[in-house]
């Protein structure tokens, strides 16, 4: 008896804490990424900032990745591990919408289009030089690429950018160019360079 009891007892809980949530069903949709560009930053001070101008201390350059992306236009059924979640018996509602990228990025490799230094002519990959920041936290770039979060829950955050900055700085001042080269998980490749500038 008891356990009938308790049985109809958490059926009504169940009741009503789905009608208190309210909850709509989410979508699912997918996104795709279609172009990178660049820009060019200063981190002379509290956290990097874009700058156009052509000189910029070399302790301080650093380089500003935008990753440009689209939704596609069919949405994507509900995933089977999210079906019965306990979001509802929390009585707090999924996402709205999510978005999941149909392709991934597998690596982002920097090359210097000038002669850098003694070991790094012009051509020469320098990725090693750069390192990923957040602040307060570097990371190395292979490391960060293995773990970003594809996810998205709107579409507004599809379109990302993030910062690397320049580590081991060339002793010289001379003028560099800077070309990003990123390898996504369908084999297609994105490439784009900075503007020409001088790193003092």
């Amino acid at each position: 008896m008891k356990k009938a009891f308790y049985i109809i007892g958490l059926l009504m809980l169940m009741d009503l804490i789905s009608a208190c949530c309210n909850c709509l069903e989410p979508v699912f949709s997918k996104y795709t990424h279609q172009s990178i560009s660049l820009n060019n930053l200063n981190n002379a001070g509290i956290s990097p900032v874009l700058t156009e101008n052509d000189t910029i201390p070399k302790q301080a350059y650093g380089i500003r990745i935008n990753l440009n992306a689209t939704v596609l236009a069919c949405a994507t059924p509900k995933p089977a591990f999210l079906l019965g979640s306990s979001y509802a018996f929390g009585c707090r509602c999924e996402p709205a919408n999510v978005f999941f990228a149909k392709d991934s990025l597998v690596q982002i490799q920097v090359f210097t289009l000038n002669a850098f230094d003694e070991l790094h002519p012009a051509g020469a990959e320098i990725t090693e030089y750069f390192k990923r920041f957040t602040h307060p936290n570097f990371t190395e770039i292979s490391d960060w690429v293995q773990t970003k979060n594809n996810t998205k829950y709107d579409v507004s955050d599809i379109n990302s950018s993030f910062d690397i900055l320049l580590i081991t700085a060339p002793k010289e001042l001379t003028q560099h160019v800077f070309k990003v080269r990123i390898s996504l998980s369908d084999g297609r490749v994105f490439e784009a360079t900075t503007s020409s500038l001088v790193l003092i």
